[in-house]
């Protein structure tokens, strides 16, 4: 896996590659759903419940950020995101309330 930052006067871009199975290119609509796996035939033995990258997504978006995820099976998939260095802007706080999940949470966070 690699991962890089780049800093530029107005952007923080931050690359992450691997080079693992990819994900399928139907797949990719949806993969920012909460509980969304693109290869649900692997439930039982690979780890995760599908909530982190929704997660990541919300928070980026929070940072009135963007993220891009191209993928190409069996190649591997890359995750980009941008961020404004912009501060003059105020945050708006955004609710991450997962209601009634603490057992599919305490699974994604198992591996910690």
């Amino acid at each position: 896996m690699d991962v890089n930052i780049k800093d530029t006067e107005q952007l923080i871009i931050i690359s992450i590659k691997d080079t693992g199975v990819g994900i399928p290119k139907e797949k990719l609509k949806n993969i920012f759903e909460r509980f969304e796996r693109a290869d649900r035939s692997t439930i039982k033995t690979s780890e995760g419940s599908g909530i982190g990258l929704s997660i990541v997504k919300q928070m980026v978006e929070a940072l009135n950020g963007t993220i891009d995820i191209s993928s190409v099976e069996n190649k591997g998939t890359i995750v980009k995101i941008i961020l404004q260095k912009d501060n003059s802007k105020d945050l708006e706080v955004t609710d991450f309330s997962i209601d009634h999940l603490s057992e599919k949470v305490k699974l994604e966070l198992s591996d910690i």
